[in-house]
């Protein structure tokens, strides 16, 4: 029974929990023109845009250069609808890696929660604001 404890606490440590995207519940059910205005939404914040898929409401910008500190550093957003009334937001980020020895390059993918909560509310002020509200 010991070691059952033990074994267990590595077995947790190393499970991954998934990320959980940022939500905004809709005020009407997902047309056209709430996806022109979200659309608008996201390049406000990220110009570029790889996918823009209206009919599969799907969103997703190109990497864009970002300075959150001291490292470069670049981040990405994607908007896409989890449920006809539920809009999910993720924004990942990869940092510029200068390694002792060997090449510089990017890291692995984040999740930015900060970006993220910030496009929601650019995307949910067009959405609810004077031209989205009687929608």
């Amino acid at each position: 029974m010991r070691l059952l404890a033990p074994a267990l606490a590595l077995a947790l440590a190393g499970c991954v929990v998934p990320h959980r995207p940022a939500r905004l519940e809709l005020p009407a059910t997902a047309d056209a023109q709430l996806f022109a205005r979200i659309q608008l939404a996201v390049q406000s914040l990220y110009p570029r845009l790889e996918e823009i898929d209206a009919e599969g409401f799907r969103i997703r910008s190109a990497w864009h250069p970002w300075q959150p500190g001291e490292r470069p550093a670049q981040r990405r957003a994607s908007v896409f609808l989890l449920d006809p009334h539920t809009l999910a937001v993720v924004v990942e980020a990869r940092y510029l890696q200068d390694p002792f020895l060997g090449e510089v390059g990017w890291s692995s993918v984040q999740i930015s929660a900060e970006s993220e909560g910030h496009l929601l509310r650019q995307i949910e002020a067009l959405v609810r604001g004077p031209n989205g509200a009687g929608h």
